[in-house]
């Protein structure tokens, strides 16, 4: 290809990259508008509370109990001479 194309096909790569960056700032606009400024709705916050307690009481269950033995775990090999972080 002819280098002068390589040059007409990176403006044109970086035309579309303004434009999408144009229509981003937009749409966060726009959002942000319909929110009064914040970013989530109650709702999103109220799910996003649930899910997090959700993870933290499934976590806690698989503390309590220990893995069963008929677990296939493969785990490699650490390479010699390096120290345990």
């Amino acid at each position: 290809m002819h280098p002068i194309m390589h040059y007409d096909l990176a403006k044109a790569r970086i035309a579309d990259l303004h434009q999408q960056a144009e229509r981003d700032r937009m749409a966060r606009a726009a959002r942000l508008a319909r929110t009064d400024g914040r970013l989530l709705a109650p709702a999103h916050h109220a799910m996003a509370l649930a899910r997090r307690a959700l993870a933290v009481l499934r976590g806690r269950r698989l503390q309590n109990h220990p893995p069963s033995t008929e677990s296939h775990v493969v785990t490699t090999p650490r390479p010699p001479g390096r120290a345990l972080s």
